[in-house]
C-alpha cells in the first residue's frame, strides 16, 4: 500500500449476566478428530476445540443441561441426525441456538441438481469415508448441506422469528497437501464416482456454502460462520505450548469475550477476522445470513475488565481459570485491587504478581509477597503489564541437507539468532530449493520470498533468508498488538473512491459504497483501488494517531504520518470526526492485509523506528515505541512487555486481489 502522489484489554473470565426468563440458550457441539483408519481421513485436533467452545458458551449464559455434546465415535451420521432431533425437541419459541462442528469437510457429487457447480458441500461424520467405492460406500454417511439445511429449517421454525440460530463450521473442503507441516481440515479430493460429470444448475446456490435454508417469516434468522473460503485450506492453530486447535474455534471463542448488548453478528465476525489475522493470516473466514441482527437477539452476557482468582494454592501461588485465550501469556504482570476498583490507573495495587505456566484456559500467578486466602479470592485482578507472547520461532532447513555449503551457512546464521531455532518438522518457517530457486515459506505454505541463488556466496544468501524470517516475526508481533483505552476511542473508516489525473494531480471524482465490497463478509479490494480514511473520536481525550500497515507478507509500513508530517500534527479532538485529505491505493502483495489505527495520549514516533529499521537511537522510549524497536532487534528472551494503557488500537482486516478476480456482492 502506498500514498498516492500530491489497553489491550483482557475481557475474558468475569462476566455480568442478563437473560430473559422465557429465553433459553441451547447448543449442539459436534467434534470429530480421531477418525477411524479405514475411513481414510487423517486425524485432527477437533477434540481440543470442545473445551474452548464450552467455556465461551458457559460465559455467555449457556447451561450444561442445554448442551448436547457429540464427539468422535458418537458423531456418526445417525448420531448427528439424532442429535438434531434431540435439539429440536428441547427448543421453544424465542430460544437461542448455537451449532458448532469441528472436523473434516468434503465436496460430494450433487444428488438433486441444486448446486451451481454440481457439488454439494458436506461435513464428515465419524463413519463417512474419503473415497467413493461402488457397492461399498457411495456417500451415504456424508452429511450434505441439504441435510444440514433441512435440520436447521426445522429448528428455526421451532424457535420462530423471535429466536436466533448461529452455525459455526470449523472445517473446509480444500486440499490437505502442503510442503509445510501445519495441519488442515478437509480435502481437495471430491467424492464422486468415476463416471460422474457435474452439470451446472440454474437453481444452484452461488455461495457454495451451507446457508441455503430459505428465509421465511415464521423462522428464526440464521447466520453461518465458516473457517475459510471454498478454495482455501482451513489450518489448525498451535498455541504457545504446542497444543493444536481449530483456528476458527479459537478465534470465535476469543471474539465472544468482546461482546456487548449492541453487537451484531457482523461485529462478532469483525472480531473473528481480527483474531484470524493474527493466527491464520492467509485464510479468509466467511459469514452468511442475516449478519446485521443483534448477536443472540441481544441476549448476551457482557464482560468486566478484571479477573477473579479461582484457587489459592499457597500464600504466594494463585490459580486463574483463564490463560492464553484471554491473552495471559507468561510474564504478564498483574495487580490485586480492592473490590469495586473500576479503573486501576493511578492507583497502587495491594499486591502484584506474575503469570507463569499459562495454558489455554488456565494460568498461575506468583505473588510478590504472601497474601491471605480471603484477600486473594476477593480481590479484583487487573493487568499491569502485558506480555505480548513469545517471539521465538522455528525454521526447518532439513530439505537442504544435500546442499552442503548453503545448509551450513544457514545453520550458522540460525545459531547466531537467539530467537530463531532449527526444527526439522512442524516448524514455523521452511526453506527449500527447486531449480536454483530458494523459497522461504510458512507452515501454511505461504511463500514469503523467492531467492535466486545462482552465484551468490552462501553466507550472503543465508543473510537474505534469515532477514525474511525476521521481517515475518516482526510482522507477527505487530499483528498481535491489541490495546483498549476507552478514553481514546478512535475509529477508522475506509472510503473507496474513483479519481482522475488532472494537471498532474489525482482528483476524487466519486465515492463507492464500501459495504458492497465484500466477499463472504471480508472486505475485498481490487489492485489499484484508491481510498480515503475517515476518523471519529468517540473518546473523552484528544487523540494522537498513527496508522500501521501490515502486508500479507508481514512487512510493516507506516501509512501515516508521511515523511512530511510530524506525529504531533496528527491529532483529533474528542467528539469530532475528520476525513483525512490523503489518497491511498491498494496494491501488491496480494492477500490478507491489516491496518492498525494507533491512538495515544501523547505523540509517539513509530515512524522513525520503522524508517530506521529499529536504529532510532532515542532514549526514554514510550513503551509502545520500545516494543516496536525490540521487534526489530529480536535479541531479547522473546517476551515483549507493554502496559495496557499505552494506546488504543483499532484493527481493520481486508483482502487485496488482482483486478477482476472477484465480484462484489451486497
Amino acid at each position: 500500500m502506498k500514498l498516492v502522489k500530491t489497553f489491550f484489554i483482557l475481557f475474558l473470565v468475569c462476566f455480568v449476566g442478563i437473560s430473559e426468563a422465557n429465553t433459553s440458550k441451547h447448543a449442539l457441539i459436534i467434534a470429530v478428530g480421531n477418525y477411524p483408519l479405514e475411513g481414510g481421513w487423517n486425524k485432527i485436533s477437533s477434540m481440543n476445540d470442545v473445551a474452548l467452545i464450552e467455556q465461551a458458551l458457559f460465559a455467555q449464559g449457556f447451561e450444561g443441561k442445554n448442551m448436547i455434546l457429540l464427539t468422535d465415535a458418537d458423531a456418526t451420521y445417525s448420531g448427528i441426525e439424532n442429535a438434531f432431533k434431540a435439539l429440536e425437541s428441547k427448543v421453544k419459541i424465542g430460544d437461542i441456538v448455537v451449532i458448532h462442528f469441528s472436523g473434516h469437510g468434503q465436496q460430494i457429487e450433487d444428488n438433486n441438481n441444486d448446486e451451481i457447480d454440481g457439488y454439494d458441500e458436506s461435513i464428515i461424520p465419524y463413519d463417512a469415508r474419503l473415497n467413493y467405492q461402488k457397492g461399498v460406500y457411495e456417500g451415504e454417511h456424508h452429511f450434505r448441506d441439504d441435510e444440514l439445511g433441512r435440520n436447521l429449517s426445522q429448528i428455526r421454525k421451532k424457535v420462530g422469528p423471535q429466536g436466533n440460530v448461529l452455525v459455526i463450521l470449523d472445517s473446509c473442503h480444500s486440499g490437505t497437501g502442503t510442503r509445510g507441516d501445519r495441519v488442515s481440515r478437509g480435502t481437495g479430493e471430491k467424492f464422486q464416482s468415476k463416471d460422474y460429470h457435474p452439470i451446472s444448475s440454474s437453481r444452484g446456490s452461488e455461495s457454495g456454502g451451507f446457508c441455503e435454508s430459505k428465509e421465511t417469516d415464521d423462522a428464526a434468522p440464521l447466520v453461518v460462520i465458516s473457517g475459510a473460503s471454498a478454495e482455501q485450506l482451513n489450518y489448525e492453530y498451535t498455541d504457545e505450548n504446542g497444543v493444536k486447535y481449530g483456528s476458527l474455534s479459537f478465534a470465535l471463542s476469543k471474539a465472544l469475550t468482546e461482546v456487548n448488548h449492541e453487537m451484531t453478528y457482523r461485529g462478532l465476525f469483525d472480531a473473528v477476522q481480527k483474531e484470524m489475522g493474527h493466527i491464520a493470516p492467509y485464510q479468509m473466514p466467511q459469514i452468511e445470513g442475516q449478519v446485521d441482527q443483534k448477536l443472540f437477539g441481544g441476549e448476551v452476557v457482557t464482560q468486566v475488565p478484571y479477573f477473579k482468582a479461582n484457587t489459592r494454592l499457597d500464600d504466594k501461588t494463585i490459580k486463574l481459570k483463564s490463560g492464553l485465550l484471554a491473552g495471559l501469556y507468561d510474564k504478564t504482570v498483574v495487580g490485586f485491587y480492592p473490590v469495586g476498583t473500576l479503573n486501576p490507573e493511578g492507583v497502587d495495587p495491594l499486591y502484584t504478581g506474575t503469570i507463569v505456566n499459562s495454558k489455554m484456559l488456565e494460568s498461575t500467578i506468583l505473588v510478590d509477597k504472601p497474601i491471605t486466602k480471603k484477600l486473594a479470592l476477593e480481590s479484583w485482578i487487573f493487568v499491569e503489564q502485558l506480555a505480548m507472547g513469545n517471539m521465538e520461532k522455528t525454521v526447518s532447513i532439513a530439505k537442504l541437507r544435500g546442499q552442503g555449503e548453503v545448509y551450513n551457512a544457514l545453520k550458522m546464521k540460525v545459531d547466531a539468532n537467539p530467537n530463531i531455532n532449527l526444527k526439522d518438522a512442524d516448524a514455523d518457517f521452511y526453506i527449500d530449493c527447486t531449480d536454483n530457486k530458494f523459497q522461504v515459506f510458512t507452515s501454511m505454505d505461504h511463500v514469503l520470498k523467492e531467492i535466486k541463488y545462482a552465484g551468490k556466496i552462501p553466507a550472503t544468501f543465508a543473510d537474505s533468508a534469515i532477514a525474511v524470517i525476521k521481517t515475518a516475526v516482526r510482522g507477527d508481533v505487530v499483528r498481535r498488538l491489541e490495546m483498549t483505552d476507552e478514553n481514546l476511542d478512535l475509529t477508522m473508516e475506509i472510503i473507496p473512491v474513483t479519481v482522475d489525473l488532472v494537471n498532474g494531480e489525482y482528483i476524487e471524482t466519486s465515492r463507492l459504497p464500501v459495504q458492497t465490497m465484500s466477499r463472504g463478509g471480508l472486505l475485498t479490494f481490487n489492485d489499484q483501488q484508491v481510498f480515503k480514511i475517515k476518523l471519529t473520536n468517540r473518546g473523552a481525550n484528544k487523540a494522537y494517531f498513527q496508522i500501521l500497515d501490515i502486508k500479507s507478507n508481514n512487512e510493516v509500513d507506516i501509512l501515516l504520518p508521511t515523511t512530511y508530517q510530524t506525529p504531533a500534527e496528527l491529532n483529533i479532538e474528542p467528539g469530532t470526526s475528520k476525513e483525512l485529505p490523503q489518497l491511498f491505493v491498494f496494491e501488491q502483495p496480494f492477500g490478507n492485509e491489516m491496518l492498525k489505527l494507533v491512538a495515544t495520549k501523547e505523540p509517539v514516533q513509530l515512524n522513525s523506528i520503522v524508517t530506521s529499521r529499529g536504529r532510532d537511537g532515542r532514549s526514554n522510549l514510550n513503551p509502545l515505541e520500545q516494543l516496536l524497536q525490540d521487534s526489530y532487534a529480536q535479541t531479547r528472551t522473546g517476551i515483549l512487555n507493554v502496559p495496557p494503557e499505552s494506546a488504543n488500537i483499532q484493527t481493520v482486516v481486508f483482502n487485496v486481489q488482482p483486478k477482476q478476480q472477484h465480484e462484489f456482492t451486497e
